[in-house]
């Protein structure tokens, strides 16, 4: 079966300027990462192949001497691109820049102050604001990501309102990954925490009327139960074959947060190491799960969810489709007793 990519997700360099306690990119430091001329044949490479969205991230992308190169022959393409950014190093040029190229900017916001500096460092939370306002004055699309962790997760709300007090298109949140450093220093959250989080800030978007988008957490259908109105609230499931996560050095790989490797575009191509991504036996069991926990199969979102979160699952759980931890079903029932069919070892 042949499927079509629609959109990108591209870590394309791990180098940053800060050094956060709960990134996960730190998995790549150690990856070579491809050169200008590779990154260039990559990117057109995978302008050909018909991706319509590309979503830069790192690392810090505004740092990179490669970023304007990369960007400028996406839009050449017609491609729409985003970028995360920690908005600390924006200058007119930059803001400028990103407007011309239609660039929808995610700028990280942990909290107030204090926390945003407890995370990334003093003085980070002032650079941030200051970067904003020029983004803001060269009309540049913004919107805010807060990652979820141990030591935000009383301010998550806060960070929604914050968005809209700064003038965002709309607010995301993600719960930190246990992967990288976040991993190492154990500041991912639980699946109560998390709940509470998430419902808090779903609350504050509806009585803000700012749009939410959830990311990572496919089964917020459990979450909501009809306790909050989903009009404003969006998310999404990535098990999905219209997606690919690429690393620094050019591989296609089953998620960002992991980085287990599946195919080369840098040594075959896009487009054929496409076809062997789509072909791989763990891909197809992670897009159609044919074995999962015995709560995942009984749940009536089983189609859309597919067991959740698989990088978390196979992290915190062992194996791709043993459950998203994070899941409040999953959580409940301890380990998840899994059925005669299923395995979670995938």
């Amino acid at each position: 079966m042949e499927y079509r990519v629609d959109s990108v997700i591209w870590i394309f360099t791990s180098k940053c300027n800060l050094k956060c306690p709960h990134c996960y990119a730190s998995i790549y430091e150690g990856v070579r990462e491809l050169s200008l001329e590779e990154k260039l044949k990559l990117a057109r490479e995978i302008c050909e192949a018909g991706v319509e969205y590309v979503g830069l991230s790192g690392g810090e992308p505004l740092i990179h001497p490669h970023f304007k190169h990369i960007v400028s022959l996406l839009r050449d393409y017609g491609v729409s691109i985003s970028i995360v950014t920690n908005a600390t190093v924006v200058d007119d040029e930059t803001a400028s820049f990103l407007y011309r190229n239609d660039v929808l900017t995610y700028v990280s916001i942990d909290g107030p102050r204090d926390i945003h500096d407890l995370i990334r460092g003093d003085g980070v939370f002032e650079k941030m604001t200051k970067s904003v306002g020029k983004l803001r004055s060269r009309g540049v699309d913004l919107a805010s990501v807060t990652a979820i962790s141990r030591l935000n997760r009383d301010y998550v709300s806060w960070c929604v309102r914050e968005s809209l007090k700064m003038g965002f298109e709309h607010a995301a949140i993600i719960p930190v990954m246990p992967s990288g450093r976040a991993l190492d220093n154990k500041l991912y959250i639980d699946s109560e925490t998390l709940v509470k989080t998430v419902l808090d800030a779903c609350l504050e978007s509806i009585r803000l009327e700012h749009p939410l988008c959830v990311w990572c957490v496919p089964f917020m259908e459990v979450i909501l139960e009809g306790r909050v109105e989903s009009g404003l609230i969006t998310w999404f499931s990535c098990r999905r074959m219209e997606s690919v996560d690429i690393d620094p050095a050019g591989n296609l790989i089953t998620c960002d947060v992991l980085g287990d490797v599946v195919s080369s575009a840098s040594k075959l191509g896009f487009e054929e190491a496409w076809r062997i991504y789509c072909e791989d036996r763990l891909i197809k069991e992670i897009v159609e799960p044919s074995k999962l926990p015995a709560t995942c199969m009984s749940c009536r979102i089983r189609g859309y969810c597919k067991g959740g979160c698989y990088a978390r699952a196979k992290i915190m759980r062992g194996g791709y489709n043993s459950g998203d931890p994070l899941c409040p079903l999953i959580a409940s029932a301890g380990k998840g007793s899994l059925t005669e069919e299923s395995s979670g070892s995938s």
